[in-house]
């Protein structure tokens, strides 16, 4: 018998029924029975997609009447086990004794702690093993245990070299922690964080890092090899953008120097895993890709710029259905109105998230529980106590994007998780980088991420972010409606006028189109070069031709022949093209090096920037920041933070002083008003975006925010840009020992520097060796820094801040 399609049941005189039952409207006993024979018909006859249709008639008839044996006995047929245990004990009866007692025996095959695995868990897992020498792609939802896969690998090879590269810095920490927790996977193995914590006499590392990190770790140890290297979130390495090109990059050079290196791709979504093909890399790829489908997602659309009611997109039928007739008045209204216990708003652009987490809040707040007020306290202390955050927390709201400080995001990413008061979280696509929060439903102000849409992958990922697994199948609080999330795409203000949403949901969620992982990084086997990226290609192979040697992927590869250039490539300057300009750098270098010049200060290591390579810096968007050094007034500036990262400032202290800067400018008349704040601007000077502000314009408050936010951005400015100059001068001898480890580290004492190296912020590090060293152990010799696990009860009983300990315990044991 021929396989039902989705395309003979959208022609066909059921659609009236399902109608009905997405509307929840009332049903008769008889169309009960006719949606469970239907959805019946489905599962055994149709193809994958009819399957899955089945199955949500299934579950939404199910849940409608209230009456889940139906439910029951699909979960056993599918394998749905986590699921199978939470119905059993709602449908227990004497009678039926026996046989649940003998499934419930059955499901303790299938249960690993206290959670229980679905069929295909337990299969990816066992298979996994299987897979320990072999490269493999990892496709499941968010939920299905990539992160026991990680803990897996290293279990799997306890005496080897192990690497997880995460995609943010943030990341770093969490990761650290799960592992340092999940002690049996350490074996004797160093966890290296940080490239200059590893020593070349120690035996075998697991290293957790960012591909920044690891290509400065590769450099540092060129007889570096890992065995397995685990690429968590590894459909970012489609994009082709500097970080994923260098991504791609290490993997590169990762498998040249050990060519039976094995990865391990961790994705949510992939179409094809030979779309992770690294060019120059011989692996193949085995693929372990999770076909369940125990959630099915509801999606919603309403527009508030063209009026129009709620709307119901049906991903299998590809057709809407008007769910009311009615409006709300207003975005915020409507979100308050469908919102659960905790709601994810997604935002594109961060200052618009800001303004809209500024409006929204509780409707019912009353009082704000004292959890709550005590983070508010400790982020103020940290930070200011005008950081617009606090009031926001205040109203349950919590917003979390790019320019939060990366500690206090992950504080207020776990106060979320814990506090049932914080009914919002509206953030940007940081959400999709491995942010694991509880969320019942999500809201997506703009569909896009940057200057494109969403693709179809990342708006599947961003959905996966709610109705996790570990809320679903929470046996003290059951509630089975998670098994269908609820989306609301709303077009409002924050969305382009412009913006068809529905022709989004087709082209992104549509059951029946066909998609491709669409590949841009070019050095990817899969991307096309064309006329357009081929110089781009060219570039990259340039780059790993002379990074690591005898790399040798391309004939037509220039090598640097000068001291410069080769420190250039050593340390990833992609901001100039290197063999072009060597021979002229390198006159300049070598005119410095006869007056016997070294930098003795911050200015004069900003004027040797400016000095030496910014004449050569290509013209493009990525470097417009790195521009602004011609100026003398963003030299100074850019002076004038070193200095206060020289001495170790702390975050509060920076804002104080940027605050007192931009009072400064706005209280002399004489002086330009305006200051460059980057997309957080209003005001357009020499170009067409708003990345200016008018201080003058600004109340304190406001200047408070802006220096939290500038801080963050120039932070990262200088970690990722303009230290690659700085570390090239330095290999070049051209700065003073104790400038270069103040500007990098804050500070010149190698105690200090030592706990940077091991994880420990620069105040934080400051902190616990004036007041806590009795439980800290500092191996120069070894190069890691180990700390009791009695330091966090001391640290409470001195009443430090909680941001402080929160942070402590990310660098401990237990």
């Amino acid at each position: 018998m021929a396989e039902l399609t989705i395309g003979q049941i959208r022609n066909t005189d059921f659609l009236k029924l399902y109608e009905k039952l997405i509307l929840n409207e009332d049903l008769a006993a008889n169309e009960i029975q006719n949606l469970y024979k239907l959805a019946l018909i489905f599962i055994n006859r149709g193809n994958d997609i009819v399957q899955r249709f089945g199955y949500k008639i299934l579950l939404k008839t199910s849940l409608y009447e209230k009456s889940y044996i139906p439910l029951y006995d699909i979960s056993i047929n599918f394998g749905y086990y986590p699921l199978t245990k939470i119905l059993e004990n709602i449908i227990a009866s004497d009678e039926d004794s026996f046989i649940q007692l003998l499934l419930s025996s059955f499901l303790e095959n299938y249960r690993s702690d206290d959670i229980y695995f679905t069929e295909q868990q337990k299969q990816l897992v066992e298979g996994y093993k299987d897979d320990n020498n072999a490269t493999v792609a990892v496709v499941a939802p968010t939920s299905y245990g990539k992160s026991e896969l990680i803990l897996n690998t290293l279990k799997n090879n306890p005496d080897e070299n192990i690497c997880i590269i995460v995609p943010t810095k943030a990341l770093l920490a969490q990761t650290k922690r799960r592992i340092i927790n999940a002690n049996q996977c350490i074996n004797s193995r160093r966890v290296v964080t940080h490239p200059d914590m590893h020593i070349a006499s120690e035996k075998k590392i697991i290293g957790i890092l960012t591909q920044e990190r690891l290509l400065r770790l590769l450099e540092k140890h060129k007889d570096l090899q890992f065995h397995s290297v685990v690429i968590d979130e590894a459909h970012n390495l489609f994009s082709d953008d500097h970080r994923n090109r260098l991504l791609a990059s290490s993997i590169a050079i990762m498998n040249k120097r050990n060519p039976v290196t094995y990865f391990k791709f961790l994705s949510p979504f992939l179409i094809d895993s030979k779309s992770l093909l690294v060019k120059s890399c011989g692996f193949e790829i085995n693929e372990k890709k999770i076909t369940e489908f125990l959630k099915i997602n509801n999606f919603y659309y309403i527009d508030f710029i063209n009026p129009a009611p709620l709307s119901y997109y049906d991903q299998f039928l590809n057709n809407s259905i008007s769910v009311e007739n009615s409006m709300n008045s207003s975005d915020l209204e409507f979100i308050r109105d469908k919102a659960s216990n905790k709601n994810i708003i997604y935002f594109n652009s961060p200052p618009k998230l800001e303004l809209f987490a500024k409006n929204i809040q509780h409707a019912e707040v009353t009082s704000v529980p004292e959890q709550v007020l005590k983070a508010c306290r400790e982020i103020g202390s940290y930070l200011h106590a005008d950081y617009s955050l606090l009031d926001c927390l205040k109203r349950g709201v919590v917003y979390h994007h790019g320019s939060v400080p990366d500690i206090v995001k992950l504080y207020i990413e776990n106060l979320y998780t814990q506090e049932p008061f914080l009914k919002f979280m509206v953030c940007s696509s940081t959400l999709l980088e491995g942010v694991n929060i509880p969320a019942e439903k999500l809201f997506i102000m703009d569909h896009r991420k940057g200057r494109r849409k969403l693709s179809p992958s990342q708006f599947k990922n961003l959905c996966g972010r709610i109705c996790r697994f570990n809320e679903i199948f929470n046996h003290e609080n059951i509630n089975l409606k998670l098994l269908e999330p609820e989306i609301y795409l709303i077009k409002s203000d924050y969305m382009r006028a412009d913006a068809n949403i529905l022709d989004f949901l087709k082209d992104s969620v549509k059951e029946d189109k066909k998609l491709k992982d669409k590949t841009e990084n070019v050095l990817l086997t899969e991307t096309p070069i064309t006329a357009i990226n081929k110089a781009e290609l060219a570039k990259e192979e340039e780059f790993l031709d002379n990074f690591e040697e005898d790399m040798n992927i391309s004939e037509k590869s220039r090598k640097a022949s000068t001291e410069v250039g080769k420190a250039c490539f050593k340390n990833s300057l992609k901001e100039i093209d290197i063999i072009k300009s060597e021979n002229s750098l390198q006159a300049k270098i070598n005119d410095i090096k006869g007056k016997s010049f070294q930098a003795k200060s911050e200015k004069e290591v900003i004027e040797l920037i400016s000095n030496v390579f910014l004449e050569y810096v290509l013209q493009n968007d990525n470097n417009d920041n790195l521009l602004r050094l011609k100026e003398l007034k963003t030299q100074n500036f850019y002076s004038m933070f070193l200095s206060w990262i020289m001495r170790n400032a702390p975050f509060n202290e920076l804002i104080g002083h940027f605050v007192s800067y931009w009072n400064r400018l706005k209280n002399d008349i004489t002086k330009d008003p305006f200051v460059y704040v980057g997309k957080w601007g209003d005001e357009t000077r020499d170009g067409y975006l708003p990345l200016w502000v008018n201080i003058r314009d600004k109340t304190d408050k406001e200047l408070v925010n802006l220096a939290i936010l500038r801080i963050k951005e120039e932070q990262d400015f200088i970690d990722n840009t303009i230290v690659k100059f700085i570390e090239i001068l330095n290999d070049l001898d051209l700065i003073e020992e104790n400038i270069y480890k103040q500007i990098k580290y804050g500070t010149d004492n190698d105690s200090l520097i030592l706990m940077i190296k091991n994880g420990f912020s620069s105040s934080l590090a400051k902190l616990l060796l004036s007041k806590y060293s009795e439980f800290l152990e500092l191996n120069f010799t070894e190069n890691f820094v180990t700390a009791e696990k009695g330091i966090i009860d001391a640290m409470r009983a001195n009443s430090e801040n909680d941001i402080y300990i929160f942070e402590t315990s990310f660098n401990i044991k237990g």
